[in-house]
């Protein structure tokens, strides 16, 4: 029996579909010989980071992997507030949903730092913070509000809860404009990976 934690994470993507998940970038093994063993495992999707699959496979490019930094994000203030801790999880649901890269979140911790984006008297966005790794995870937004400009807000809102200082931020499955829009804020891209689907 095939150890698939070595070959590829196995999840719940956010639609519910059961996703194996590499990075082919590491070496393992041929992608088509992937392909047969996420299907034994009982995948429905097959999500590999890679600069490039073989096409005929049948992936189509879907998003990404990216990790910016900053020595200093952009000094302008956004002061973002705290979505209450009841609806985080459903509120990160509605973000990422449709959104390549992001795993069913669990229950945040009560420790864990967010902050939102509140327009119209509704919740449209969300992100975590590290402010002691001085690390901003995976901002997102809900459907048919997705533009880069609420995106940077997000980040520039998690910025300002950090001391002055360098700063990390991870993404997955943002468009190219939204990358942009970090690098506008003073963040540099210094990891980039296509990412790739499949459906089983």
């Amino acid at each position: 029996m095939q150890d698939w934690s070595t070959r590829f994470a196995l999840f719940r993507a956010l639609d519910g579909t059961r996703v194996a998940e590499t990075d082919l970038r590491r070496g393992v093994g041929a992608a088509a010989a992937l392909i047969e063993e996420a299907r034994e495992a009982g995948a429905q999707k097959l999500w590999v980071y890679a600069t490039a699959v073989d096409a005929e496979l049948g992936f189509r490019r879907s998003g990404g992997y990216a990790r910016l930094e900053a020595d200093r994000p952009i000094a302008d203030r956004v002061d973002l507030a705290t979505p209450p801790y009841e609806i985080v999880r459903r509120l990160q649901l509605d973000c990422f949903a449709g959104v390549w890269g992001h795993h069913e979140p669990s229950e945040p911790d009560p420790s864990d730092t967010f902050v939102g984006l509140h327009e119209a008297g509704e919740w449209i966005g969300i992100c975590e913070l590290e402010p002691a790794a001085r690390w901003i995870d995976g901002p997102g937004v809900i459907a048919g509000l997705r533009t880069p400009d609420r995106y940077a807000r997000l980040v520039r809102g998690a910025a300002a809860l950090l001391s002055a200082g360098p700063v990390a931020l991870e993404t997955w499955g943002d468009s190219e404009e939204t990358i942009e829009s970090y690098v506008q804020l003073g963040f540099d891209v210094v990891e980039y990976v296509p990412g790739w689907e499949l459906v089983l």
